[in-house]
């Protein structure tokens, strides 16, 4: 995973103003750009590059939360998997 910046959210509810951008592979081998404004991940996977975590041994996923939000949303969570087998 490669972080490749943040981009500001046109939203006005956003919780950050901003989106988290990053190139990752998938399980399968695909390249993929992934953009998430949703506080969790963006904390987290920031941190991450960082601590430099992203040196092809540190594996994560995405998670949608069980339970909705009051307005009926479901929170995504940023995951640690042992591997990427394990999606």
């Amino acid at each position: 995973m490669r972080f490749e910046g943040l981009r500001s959210s046109d939203y006005d509810d956003s919780a950050l103003g901003a989106w988290a951008i990053f190139s990752a592979v998938t399980p399968d081998g695909e390249t993929v750009t992934i953009g998430t404004g949703a506080t969790d991940p963006v904390c987290k996977l920031v941190k991450l590059h960082e601590l430099g975590a992203f040196n092809g041994e540190t594996c994560v996923a995405f998670e949608e939360s069980k339970k909705a939000t009051a307005a009926g949303y479901h929170p995504l969570n940023l995951v640690r998997v042992k591997s990427a087998e394990a999606f």
